[in-house]
């Protein structure tokens, strides 16, 4: 392994540290976000649900 190598390897492995811990920052600064609109997606299907069944026993 020649030094030119070595110093290759040192910076690819630098770089792809460095693409690891900003994609994962990245990621868990979102999942407040995920999770309000998962909770969302929740309330909106139980609801429709609801609404469903008043309509229904109405008519």
């Amino acid at each position: 392994m020649t030094w030119s190598t070595a110093t290759l390897f040192v910076l690819a492995l630098f770089g792809f540290t460095g693409l690891c811990i900003t994609l994962t920052v990245i990621f868990l600064k979102q999942v407040s976000d995920l999770i309000k609109a998962w909770r969302n997606v929740r309330k909106a299907i139980r609801g429709s649900g609801r609404r469903d069944r008043r309509t229904r026993g109405g008519d």
